[in-house]
């Protein structure tokens, strides 16, 4: 009786979405007891649902390059990304972002202010830090101020790989920077732990790496095709968003799916982290981590509010009429 009344819950919840833009946390917590109900059937459904009705309430018109001189990301075959994540759950771009422009992030976060520890009151910066803080991030909306930053998510390879993976046109839930100082265990607190992740119905992340990642620095890892329905083990994915153990995990768990991705500074992946996945936690030397993630729609849990200002972009004249009528950054306030 309880999965009906989620099951009602899910569809009025989404319907309402659909019409006021408006989530509810009952509606997304009906969503996550049926995804691990179902073992990611029911999210399927939905997921068709919103393609559905996204192609009778979607202009593709509207949907522009915001970018057109943007070539940080070089061409890759798209057709094959989207294979490839279909298949395994991930994939390593061929080509890497050049090594400048990730010197040029971390000199710009090096002069602004993140947190540390996932708690926004600890301001720190990067190179000043005190040795019980482990984990540094940076708001959302400073990091969208940074030009480079903004090439990587406009950019025509990932929107094009979304485009084709999600059947819609994708919105930006997500633009991060995670910086991990060595510790000596795993933090579930900083996704050290096996997991996945379900704030969306459908999403892609893009993770670059902007220091040089071996084995020691925390590198990304993932299991191999657990993004699909039905492919978890249903002891796990009962118990929602917990964060799992190596030694519980691998007892269930074939380790011959574990893919550990190092890789020299500028190297790009993307995945369906609804897939299991966890970072390393760095035991030599400080990781620094880009991260992009794309949704096909913001439906599912509440964001922050971030507002972005029109002098914040690139080629403001040019573009910003574009963003605004754009999905891609409907999940932003966009100030005049």
């Amino acid at each position: 009786m309880s999965y009906i009344i989620n099951l009602y819950s899910l569809i009025s919840g989404f319907l309402t979405f659909i019409i006021k833009k408006k989530n509810s946390e009952e509606s997304f917590q009906a969503f996550v007891k049926l995804h691990c109900f179902t073992n990611g059937v029911s999210s399927y459904f939905i997921s068709l649902l919103h393609n559905f009705l996204s192609f009778f309430l979607n202009n593709p018109k509207k949907e522009k390059s915001l970018y057109d001189q943007n070539n940080l990301i070089k061409d890759q075959n798209v057709k094959k990304i989207v294979d490839t994540i279909k298949k395994d759950g991930y994939f390593r771009f061929e080509n890497i972002l050049d090594e400048g422009t990730c010197n040029n992030i971390i000199k710009y976060i090096d002069a602004i202010n993140g947190f540390a520890n996932r708690d926004k009151n600890l301001n720190v910066k990067l190179n000043d830090i005190s040795p019980e803080f482990t984990f540094v991030n940076f708001h959302e909306n400073d990091l969208l101020k940074n030009k480079d930053i903004q090439k990587i998510v406009m950019n025509d390879i990932f929107l094009k790989v979304c485009r084709k993976y999600f059947n819609t046109f994708p919105v930006i839930t997500n633009v991060g920077i995670a910086v991990s100082y060595p510790n000596d265990e795993p933090k579930t607190e900083y996704a050290q732990l096996y997991h996945f992740d379900l704030d969306r119905i459908k999403w892609l992340k893009f993770f670059i790496y902007l220091t040089d990642v071996n084995l020691e620095n925390g590198p990304h890892s993932y299991i191999e095709g657990t993004h699909k329905i039905l492919s978890k083990p249903y002891e796990f994915i009962k118990r929602g968003y917990v964060r799992i153990s190596d030694k519980e995990f691998f007892s269930k768990i074939d380790k011959k799916k574990e893919r550990i991705i190092t890789g020299k500074k500028g190297t790009i992946l993307v995945g369906d982290t609804s897939a299991f996945h966890k970072g390393l936690n760095p035991v030599n030397g400080r990781r620094i981590l880009l991260q992009v993630e794309y949704s096909n729609c913001l439906f599912g849990a509440k964001l922050d509010e971030v507002n972005l200002k029109r002098e914040d972009f690139i080629d403001t004249e040019k573009n910003y009429r574009n963003i605004e009528k754009s999905k891609l950054f409907s999940r932003y306030n966009l100030v005049s």
